[in-house]
């Protein structure tokens, strides 16, 4: 068994809170992409790089959703500067600002879940540790120093806290970066 499983194997009990960790790691990756594609619209039409759109977007299928979403936004957002143009800016404004709020704390639930992960997979490995420890024999702590033996358990612990934990945090949230950014690259793609 590599030393990696070993450490899941420590995971097992903790479960919940790495799906709530994936979960809230996904909200995090999807928020990041909506807070900038919400700018796009605004943007075009304020700077008059596309025509504004009077007429409602018309549904024509879902291989059509890409064009029906960025008419609708267009539509939507050139009858509302007509009407009144600070207010739009106002709301575009709230909207972005309410999908960068929803972004972080997004992460940041995401990190708090991964806490307890971390902290209960360190907890049972000090106290698997410590049982090994109190089963060794008399001699072993003879032959060794009390204190290089501290030092050798907290250090790895910490090591093991640093990089395996890290790296564990990591396996989920950026391969669900990647995968939204992309699909919101294909997706906003010009044609």
């Amino acid at each position: 068994m590599s030393p990696f499983r070993k450490i899941l194997h420590f995971g097992l009990p903790y479960k919940g809170y790495a799906f709530l960790n994936i979960l809230f790691n996904a909200f995090y990756a999807l928020f990041s992409a909506l807070s900038f594609i919400s700018l796009i619209p605004m943007l075009n039409v304020l700077f008059e790089t596309t025509e504004k759109q009077f007429t409602p977007a018309h549904w024509e299928g879902i291989f059509s959703l890409q064009s029906y979403i960025k008419d609708s936004l267009n539509y939507y957002i050139s009858s509302k500067l007509e009407q009144d143009a600070e207010g739009t800016l106002i709301f575009v404004i709230g909207l972005v600002l309410g999908l960068f709020f929803l972004k972080n704390i997004s992460n940041y639930l995401a990190l708090y879940f991964i806490t307890y992960l971390r902290n209960g997979i360190l907890k049972d490995l000090r106290n698997e540790l410590y049982n090994k420890i109190i089963t060794l024999p008399i001699s072993f702590f003879n032959e060794k120093r009390k204190g290089d033996l501290t030092s050798r358990l907290t250090s790895d612990l910490v090591e093991i806290e640093w990089s395996i934990m890290s790296s564990l945090e990591m396996i989920f949230k950026d391969p669900l970066n990647i995968i939204v950014y992309l699909a919101t690259l294909i997706f906003i793609k010009q044609p």
